[in-house]
This record gives C-alpha cells, structure tokens and sequence, in this order.
C-alpha cells in the first residue's frame, strides 16, 4: 500500500485543497516532499491575492513576503487605509488595561508617521514590487466594506494586540491620506514595469470627501508607458468635490492617465457625490477608447447627459452597468428604448425602481414618493426584446418611478 508521500503530486493538490488552513500547515509540516507537493495549492490558496493595512507594519510584511520564495506567486495586492480613533471608555476599559492599549497605540502610529515623514514607506513599496513578477491587480479600498476580512496584514495585529472590539476597522483614521497609497502604489508598479491588467478603487462614500484627488504617476519617459499599457479593468471611486477645480484640475489625471490605457476594456466610474457628475462622466468616457463594459453608480443627471457619452460607444461597448443613477430630466423609458435602438449590448444590469407609491403629508398637498430599488440583469442574445419589455412596463410621471409588472421574472436579480 503506497504512502500519502508516495502519492504523485496531483493527488496530494487536489487533497489539499479540502483542508483547512490548520490541517494544510501541518501537511506541509510533516516532510519536505510533502511541503513541496502542497506547495502549489498552498501558494493559490493563501498568496495568490494578498491584503495590507497601509502602515509600517505591514508593508514590512509585504517586503518580507516579496523577498521570498512566495513572491512570485502574488497575483494582487489589496491596500487599505487606517483604523479609526479607539473607543475604550465606553468598552469598560480603565487603569493598567487602558494605558498598555493606548502605548501601544501611541508607538504603533508614531512608526507609521515616521514611516511617511521619511519616504519609507516609498522605499518599501519600490522594493517590494521589483520582487513581485508576476503582480497584474493593485486594490484600494477601505474597511468598511465587509468582505475586507481579518486575513489582511495589519487588522489581524490589532486583534493580537487591543482588541477586536475596541478599534473599528469600518472606519477610516483621518490621518491616512489614500491618495499617498495609491500614487506611490502605482509609481512603484511602474518602477517595476510590471504587467499590471486590473486597478481597483473602492472606498465609502464617508472617506476622503476632505482630501486631495488621486494623483496618477507620469511614466518617467514620455514614451514608456509599458505598466499600463496592458491595463484591462479600472474601476475607481470618484470625489468629485476636487474634480473641476481652477487651481488643481485633478479631471486633467485622469484623463491622461486613460489616455495611457489604448487596452482598457472595462471602466467603472463610482461617484461619492451625486451631484456634479455630467462633465467628469462625459471627459472620462471619451478619454477611454474601445471599451467593452462600463459600470455607472450613483449621478444625478439629464437622461441626455447619461446617455450621450454611452452612445458614442456604441460601436464597442457590450456590457452595461447602471445603478444609483437619478434622472432629474427626462425619463427611463427613454433611455431603454435608445439603449435598444441605438446600442448593440448583450449584457446589462440595471437598479430599477421596483413600486411609487405617493403618500401626501397631512394637512399639505405636498406628495412623497416610496420607492424599492431592484437590481435586473440581462445577459443574452435578446437584449432588444428585454428593453422594448423595460419601455412598455415602466409607467412613470417623474422619470424615475414606475412599475415592473409584466417583466419576465427571470429578469431580476435575487
């Protein structure tokens, strides 16, 4: 009867890939050959995509992790901003327990402030790309979105050393700056002529409304724009607070930047404010060539000011994506039926508003409107027969209330 290190490679991947972590880390631990049988799926499982909090701490982990054998095996790299001022009062926390939670506190943000004073943070990113080959997707985000969990460098320390229950990680620390993540981030990949494919940006709607616009790097020739040339997805959370202004045209990165991207294929536009959004919407549309996706959250505009710059992709785009948008003129209806005339798609999700009712105030003739959102999808050779449905149900008086009897149920989105 054969041994499990007897076992030919495929087998002991595919028996690792049912294990859980502990069960993994010691199969890796009873022998050599069996470490490097399992290596493959414990590199896919544990180091394909890798997440930091952007602090002294664990960019030194990402430096170490890149300076191993592992770094070739990164994938992505997810950057998150700070935790949130610690609450221990209302916790019951007082005397000895407090003062070791606020001197480690103390020590940990002067390491982090020193970090920024000096540039090394600067230093350890340049060094870690150069060691990660095969990086092709850099991520920002914050933690207030829940799928950012305690796996990421950084927050799993905070637990160790404070407490899960007295920072909260959902909120951002007014000391971090994400901008400065995301330029030296991006320079560092570029430094790196990395192959990058995918860059991502999600944050809250309550973070960075007060700091500066993202700052995009410059390829250090005019020439040699190698990184982002091969730039397939970009998906970016827009504060268009700093988008248009006279002293610091912040429109104006990203617009080069997409200029920099003749791949781009996908391009999702989130905005953290509804207003104010027509003329960034039109200029980073018409600055991406070729695109076969788009994605649109949360505007408040004309049904011309969202369509316009949609249909001037009508000979490529496939793939649409709206949700959050309020047409403040014109209607739905209208914008279905010149999405069906007018475009070629074979995808499209839509954040629809389910049932209006109007409940008037009493003692005014004032009127609200109820409405429930429902997200419907359509992924087919049909689409047009879908959208003639959307312009025949949808019976609104305002553009954007209505009704979706009649719709096919399989339409909508569980």
């Amino acid at each position: 009867m054969s041994s499990l290190v007897e076992l030919p490679s495929e087998l002991i991947d595919a028996i690792a890939t049912s294990l859980p972590s502990s069960d993994l880390l010691n199969l890796r631990l009873t022998c050599a050959e069996l470490d490097a049988k399992s290596f493959h799926q414990f590199t896919e499982g544990y180091f394909r995509a890798k997440q930091f909090m952007y602090s002294r701490y664990a960019l030194d982990a990402l430096v170490e992790i890149s300076k191993s054998r592992l770094g070739r095996y990164v994938r992505a790299v997810s950057l998150g901003p700070e935790f949130s001022q610690p609450d221990l009062t209302d916790r019951g926390h007082m005397g000895e327990a407090r003062n070791r939670i606020l001197e480690w506190l103390k020590e940990y943000e002067n390491d982090n402030r020193q970090m920024e004073r000096t540039g090394l943070d600067n230093l350890m990113l340049h060094e870690a790309f150069q060691n990660l080959p095969n990086c092709e997707g850099i991520e920002f985000r914050d933690y207030s979105l829940a799928d950012y969990g305690t796996d990421s460098f950084g927050e799993a320390s905070f637990n160790r050393n404070v407490g899960q229950d007295i920072v909260n990680l959902r909120e951002p620390y007014p000391f971090r700056s994400l901008s400065r993540a995301f330029t030296l981030t991006l320079e560092a990949a570029q430094a790196a002529r990395l192959w990058i494919k995918w860059v991502i940006v999600q944050v809250a709607d309550t973070y960075e409304l007060c700091r500066p616009a993202l700052e995009f790097p410059r390829p250090p020739k005019e020439l040699d724009t190698f990184t982002f040339s091969h730039l397939r997805v970009f998906k970016v959370s827009i504060n268009n607070g700093y988008a248009q202004t006279a002293e610091d045209d912040s429109l104006r990165r990203y617009t080069d930047f997409l200029a920099r991207t003749p791949q781009l294929r996908l391009l999702g536009l989130s905005f953290l404010s509804y207003y104010d959004t027509a003329e960034i919407f039109n200029r980073l549309v018409s600055a991406s060539k070729n695109l076969t996706e788009l994605e649109v959250i949360s505007m408040y505009v004309s049904e011309d000011e969202l369509l316009e710059p949609i249909l001037r992709l009508a000979p490529t785009l496939r793939s649409l994506r709206i949700s959050g948008v309020i047409l403040h003129t014109g209607t739905w209806q209208s914008v279905y039926g010149r999405l069906r005339d007018d475009m070629r798609l074979t995808k499209i999700e839509i954040e629809c508003v389910e049932d209006v009712n109007p409940i008037s105030y009493l003692g005014t003739d004032k009127v609200a409107r109820y409405s429930g959102q429902t997200e419907i999808c359509y992924d087919g050779p049909d689409m047009k027969h879908f959208l003639n449905s959307l312009t025949n149900c949808i019976v609104s008086t305002d553009g954007n209330g209505g009704s979706l009897t009649g719709i096919d149920p399989r339409y909508f989105v569980v």
